[in-house]
């Protein structure tokens, strides 16, 4: 009796993003798509730019007073981070 091989498109799909290191970019679009419903639209507004790499999630702000205040709460953003991801895809945050 032969093994079947087939498999889900969804689980063939994670595997060539995963071959092709392309995991972690796709994470990346989601969070920049995600972020104006996770923080809210005036941080949205006032993030000029984000890059995720090995677990670490660079964003950058440009106001001074906001980023102090979200250097605070860091964990609680990454814990909103992986729950809307449904994946632990952020292990640090970077506010800069």
């Amino acid at each position: 009796m032969k093994k079947s091989n087939e498999q889900g498109l969804g689980d063939v799909i994670k595997q060539l993003f995963k071959s092709y290191r392309l995991d972690e970019k796709v994470a990346e679009v989601q969070i920049k798509e995600l972020w104006g419903e996770i923080m809210g639209v005036s941080i949205k507004n006032y993030t000029t730019n984000m890059h995720l790499h090995k677990g670490v999630l660079t964003v950058y702000i440009e106001s001074a007073p906001l980023k102090q205040d979200l250097k605070f709460s860091k964990d609680t953003i990454i814990q909103r981070i992986n729950e809307e991801m449904k994946a632990v895809v952020v292990r640090e945050l970077v506010i800069r």
